[in-house]
């Protein structure tokens, strides 16, 4: 499971990105969330002296910050983002956070890459986004402090319970301004149903752009981001730099897809 850099759409890339790049008219295909990933060693320097115990607690670090994985929520529903933030000095540029049900061991990281089910290197930033497993149960968001014969340094544990009001119809319920500022970033939420394509992406469209066909909207998008398979989540799309008039659309897959959702909003 190596990293890779996104590539223009209907390409193959890596599914879970750090939060949250703006890419224009480009898009990648995500990987399945409900998936091991297993990720071949990355060259890197050593990390320093943690220490993992079996239970998952943490060792202090000589000259480092203790490790540390924090989340904003305990509890998540199928598909939900797990916004997330990595606390640490002088870790390998390897080392890496994932999602991993919570009867795997704790400890080796081996055992966390065979189980994980979405990940993210440190290198690639601090604060981030992974996504709930579809499945409800109990899984743990754990920190390896190399990808290469490395160690757990850090836990912490949540639930994925069923979602009482499940979402059937896509909607976008982010209210705008009365006025955006130019080149400004919207932090749109979202919600969608789970059964909704890997590729499902977000976007911000001129308005007289023709509604309904995901390719005329895949033609005019001037910033977008993928859904990566959350059902509900926040994108951040950053507002055009010309003034007019801009719709945020939602398009349920990046293949003879269509138009789901749609917000509009003007750019002073």
């Amino acid at each position: 499971m190596d990293w890779k850099p996104p590539v223009m759409k209907k390409s193959l890339a890596i599914a879970i990105v750090s939060l949250v790049p703006l890419v224009f008219g480009c898009q990648k295909e995500p990987v399945p969330e409900q998936t091991a990933i297993p990720r071949p060693p990355v060259a890197s320097s050593p990390s320093p002296g943690a220490t993992a115990t079996p239970g998952g607690e943490v060792g202090m670090v000589s000259g480092a910050l203790q490790p540390d994985v924090q989340m904003d929520k305990e509890v998540y529903r199928p598909g939900e983002q797990i916004n997330v933030t990595a606390v640490a000095t002088g870790l390998a540029d390897s080392a890496w956070i994932g999602v991993v049900p919570s009867q795997i061991p704790h400890g080796k990281e081996s055992d966390n890459d065979s189980n994980d089910l979405g990940f993210h290197y440190l290198r690639d930033g601090s604060k981030f986004f992974l996504v709930a497993p579809d499945k409800p149960g109990e899984y743990d968001v754990r920190f390896n402090d190399d990808d290469a014969d490395g160690k757990e340094v850090a836990s912490r544990s949540f639930k994925v319970e069923p979602d009482p009001n499940p979402v059937n119809d896509p909607r976008i319920t982010w209210e705008p301004p009365a006025e955006v500022e130019a080149g400004s970033v919207m932090d749109i939420t979202f919600e969608v149903p789970t059964s909704f394509a890997e590729d499902a992406w977000i976007g911000v469209v001129p308005s007289a752009t023709a509604h309904g066909s995901e390719e005329d909207g895949d033609a005019a998008d001037l910033v977008y981001q993928p859904l990566d398979g959350r059902s509900r989540g926040v994108a951040s799309l950053k507002a055009p730099a010309e003034a007019g008039d801009y719709d945020v659309r939602i398009y349920d897959s990046d293949s003879k897809g269509k138009e789901v959702a749609s917000v509009s909003f003007k750019v002073k």
